[in-house]
């Protein structure tokens, strides 16, 4: 499901969802709002949005009506920041995990639990919602330089560098996304 299918093919995806013959759909965040579908139980980020109310409203696909599910973010180093957000955002820690085989070089968290390297960037407040009236220069100093561990292969074709976080979708979470949901 993307944002250059018609509004058409789009629909019949999703009916084609609804109806259970799709068990797997694989989306952009043309989805990450607004998808009503009973029953998911998994969410899996390949990359973790850039806004923490984003990540909020593409996790909120699992647990629906009380039920629970959980969410699956593969994240870099360079991700520390954007995960760091997401906490404060959603007012808990996320459980990270390494997966084996793709151990970071340097440690990814403090001794004290803290995330190495977070800090505020441009385009997040407090809240963890996007600025998006930015300067200009605030907006050119924000780029991100490519990233080669991002893009670069191990052996076996996964990226490397790459961690799972998961998290379960607790029930208290449903009544905040039905607030937040359009």
């Amino acid at each position: 499901l993307h944002g250059d299918m018609t509004q058409n093919a789009r629909n019949h995806t999703m009916e084609t969802m609804r109806n259970g013959k799709i068990r797997l759909l694989v989306a952009t965040d043309v989805a990450a709002r607004g998808l009503d579908v009973s029953g998911i139980s998994h969410i899996i980020n390949y990359d973790l949005p850039r806004c923490a109310e984003d990540y909020v409203h593409r996790i909120g696909r699992t647990g629906r009506a009380g039920g629970s599910g959980i969410a699956i973010s593969f994240a870099s180093r360079s991700d520390l920041t954007h995960l760091d957000r997401i906490e404060r955002y959603i007012g808990q820690d996320l459980t990270v995990q390494v997966i084996p085989g793709l151990e970071p070089v340097h440690a990814l968290r403090k001794s004290n639990g803290d995330l190495q390297g977070s800090r505020r960037g441009p385009g997040v407040g407090v809240t963890g919602q996007c600025r998006h009236e930015w300067s200009r220069d605030a907006h050119s100093t924000a780029k991100e330089a490519p990233n080669p561990e991002r893009h670069s292969e191990s052996p076996k074709g996964a990226p490397r560098g790459r961690r799972n976080v998961t998290r379960k979708n607790p029930a208290s979470r449903d009544a905040q996304d039905a607030r937040n949901d359009p």
